[in-house]
């Protein structure tokens, strides 16, 4: 295969080898950290979640004294007051046909039935993962506080199976987007400025190789065919070429 390509040709297609290689390489860590960026949000919403449903239980505990309605209603509220990750993150609760118990950032949907409703995507946010597997993650497009547009979103739902709760809370990755999408074009930008500054060498070197290469092979065919009569025009050279030049 390579003893049929000219040198020039064999330099070009190693450089071009080194750099897919590269950027392969690159493109893969980048995705890698993205899924890892991933993984640590998904951590965070079980930790959460786990917290949320010790508070409740600790309601549920407390049925006796308080009364079973006072002691749900003040778990309801507990859970509606707690937020964080700058105010963005909050909790809510829907009951397991998905009717919307208590929703902290849009209050006019405590009470609906949202067994069918969507994102804009088409997926349907409050659907089966508690119900069948008692928790789970969900991917979907929702409003952040304060904001109109829909951005992706990861939450966490957990069944708490006395009151038939479904606790559930979220957060926001279009960050992470953001950050693996300006970590990439930065990615690009300096591959592509290493693939000119090696394409400029490669082309130095080569040029170097195949040009005296060219002389030698022109007066070799032409003292193979009796004609002595040209001359070299290469200057002095300490390389493998100028040894053969000489």
């Amino acid at each position: 295969m390579f003893r049929n390509l000219r040198f020039q040709n064999k330099i070009w297609f190693l450089v071009s080898v080194v750099i897919l290689c590269v950027m392969a390489l690159k493109v893969y860590d980048l995705f890698k950290e993205r899924e890892d960026l991933l993984d640590s949000r998904k951590s965070e919403l079980v930790h959460l979640i786990e917290s949320a449903d010790s508070l409740v239980d600790m309601f549920y505990q407390k049925r006796s004294t308080l009364g079973e309605e006072r002691a749900k209603l003040s778990a309801i509220e507990a859970l509606q007051a707690l937020r964080y990750e700058n105010g963005q993150g909050y909790f809510w609760v829907n009951d397991q046909n998905a009717r919307i118990i208590m929703h902290p950032i849009k209050p006019d949907l405590n009470g609906k039935d949202m067994s069918d409703f969507k994102d804009p995507s088409g997926i349907k946010m409050f659907a089966e993962v508690a119900k069948e597997h008692g928790q789970g993650y969900v991917t979907y497009y929702w409003e952040k506080p304060g904001e109109k547009d829909v951005v992706e979103k990861i939450s966490y739902v957990k069944n708490f199976e006395p009151w038939g709760f479904v606790i559930g809370t979220g957060l926001y990755v279009d960050d992470i987007d953001v950050l693996f999408w300006s970590k990439m074009k930065m990615s690009l930008g300096l591959l592509l400025l290493i693939l000119l500054i090696v394409g400029v060498l490669a082309r130095v070197m080569s040029n170097d190789m195949s040009k005296p290469m060219g002389q030698i092979i022109s007066v070799m065919k032409d003292a193979a065919s009796g004609d002595f009569s040209h001359s070299l025009h290469i200057e002095k050279r300490k390389d493998e070429m100028g040894e053969l030049a000489d």
